[in-house]
């Protein structure tokens, strides 16, 4: 099991069985909060593989999940922060070369060092509040020191795109969050979103069918 780094847990850890992080005696895993992999190989006879047949994988009680959902098409390019950190991490894959980081929770201000880090352009951490969320070290090694900006009371409120997301609308909100102006679009090729929280409240989706909306889990 990998745990991203910085953040209290181990990087790596061995379970014998699947159990409750509370239940760890590892302090830096009992109280961890954010996204972590599992990893298991194991053998499947090779009658298995024969045509036509389908294999199923039995995970049982799966617990806090949280899926985010957005109105609008299905366009490829809208990522949560943990599902980002999954192609870089473990799959190591760059998801995009440019991207823009919603929310500035402490996994996202860490994917937009990871993601500069390899090679990708971060435009910029877009935080809906009037102060940031994550840790102010995170705010400091992750941005600052990449000169990646941070734009506070600031939210994406459309995104542009059909197979591909192809541009995002950001727009300043006061303090009780109501939209107030749209400041500008964002857009070009190979455009990433990653949402580094889950979105309280969107608006001004467009929308076709809203049984499409898109979901990042």
């Amino acid at each position: 099991m990998a745990f991203p780094a910085g953040m209290g847990a181990p990087e790596k850890a061995v379970f014998n069985n699947l159990e409750s992080w509370t239940t760890s005696e590892n302090e830096g895993i009992m109280y961890f909060s954010g996204t972590a992999a599992y990893k298991k190989t194991f053998k499947i006879p090779g009658a298995w593989l024969k045509p036509g047949m389908k294999l199923f994988l039995d995970l049982g009680d799966v617990a806090d999940m949280a899926e985010v959902f957005i109105n609008g098409t299905r366009p490829y390019g809208v990522f949560s922060a943990g599902t980002a950190q999954y192609f870089t991490n473990i799959l190591g894959v760059l998801p995009a070369k440019k991207c823009v980081i919603l929310g500035s929770g402490d996994i996202g201000l860490i994917m937009a060092r990871r993601l500069t880090l390899e090679g990708a352009k971060v435009q910029g951490v877009y935080e809906i509040k009037s102060k940031p969320s994550g840790l102010k070290r995170n705010i400091v090694q992750c941005l600052d020191d990449f000169g990646i900006p941070l734009h506070l009371q600031k939210t994406v409120t459309r995104v542009f795109g059909e197979s591909r997301l192809e541009a995002v609308e950001i727009c300043s909100v006061d303090e009780k969050m109501n939209i107030q102006i749209v400041n500008t679009r964002i857009g070009y090729n190979e455009l990433l979103a990653i949402l580094s929280r889950l979105i309280r409240r969107m608006a001004n989706f467009p929308s076709r069918n809203p049984a499409t909306a898109p979901i990042a889990s």
